[in-house]
């Protein structure tokens, strides 16, 4: 079962909402909530080759 786009659930709810896959893509939605403030999901969606910070803290002792 693949993972629903949350931002256009939210859309469909009523709300404000969009999925980003890049940076630009997440300034521009920020953008937009800041124009518009409401109830809003940014659902972001990032490669699984991107490693959390505190993942890699532990992992591999780095500290960014």
């Amino acid at each position: 079962m693949s993972t629903p786009e949350l931002g256009a659930v939210a859309q469909a709810l009523g709300g404000g909402g969009a999925t980003v896959r890049t940076a630009q893509e997440l300034r521009d939605a920020l953008a937009r909530f800041v124009r518009e403030p409401r109830p809003t999901v940014i659902d972001v969606r990032i490669t699984r080759e991107v490693l959390s910070t505190p993942y890699r803290r532990i992992q591999y002792g780095e500290d960014v």
